[in-house]
């Protein structure tokens, strides 16, 4: 079972074994909204838009832990992938919340049946530091995190006074372990030497996985972490 004050961290999402709100001890929106001490969001830029930079498109329930401890349910909000910051709405404004944010769990999104949590702290790598937001796909001594890295670029037609702000995403997966991180390559060709203490290379062949797969690189990290 999840305990109370760790329900976040202890999360085994390779099992989807959540039940979030009904464990966690956490305030409600109200609290939030006055601990949170919003900025507001000015980006009123006048470019349509095609893509997004942010998880999920549209504001969703969540529940936002922060570095202190705290945590709070049914905030409406979204993660600004580009610049790493929370945004939740009040109203019909909306703001970046300047609390330091460790966790925050998506549960109903319409884009995902089954809660998403993302989570700050790991350590700095490429581009990335601890203030960087990673999907975590599977945890336990193992992590296997997403890295949603966003470009955008603006288009604009001859002869049209119209700008089209155009947002491409890459996913990016890395390993956490025994506090390191590790980006895994395109063709997973690093994976194996990763592993190597845990002898992934026989399950990885008797259970003829696809490690381009994400399904199946959870189900490998699922493995090693019951070793």
């Amino acid at each position: 079972m999840i305990k109370k004050l760790k329900f976040l961290s202890a999360f085994i999402f390779c099992s989807l074994a959540i039940a979030a709100q009904q464990t966690a001890p956490a305030t409600n929106e109200n609290y939030f909204l006055t601990d949170a001490e919003g900025r507001l969001l000015t980006d009123k830029s006048p470019y349509k838009v095609e893509g997004t930079n942010t998880f999920p498109e549209l504001n969703c329930n969540a529940i936002v832990k922060t570095k202190t401890g705290n945590l709070y349910k049914d905030i409406q909000g979204r993660i600004d992938l580009i610049k790493n910051e929370f945004i939740f709405s009040v109203g019909n404004k909306e703001l970046i919340c300047t609390l330091p944010v460790e966790e925050v769990l998506f549960d109903g999104c319409s884009n995902s049946a089954d809660p998403v949590l993302f989570r700050t702290g790991y350590p700095s790598i490429d581009q990335q530091n601890a203030k960087t937001y990673y999907q975590v796909l599977c945890e336990g001594r193992i992590s296997l995190l997403k890295n949603y890295k966003v470009a955008w670029r603006d288009d604009k037609p001859f002869n049209s006074g119209t700008i089209t702000r155009i947002f491409t995403t890459r996913e990016i997966l890395y390993l956490y372990m025994d506090g390191k991180i590790f980006k895994l390559e395109k063709n997973r060709s690093n994976l194996v030497d990763i592993l190597a203490s845990l002898n992934a290379h026989s399950f990885i062949a008797r259970e003829k996985l696809n490690l381009k797969n994400e399904s199946d690189l959870v189900k490998l990290v699922k493995y090693c972490n019951t070793l």
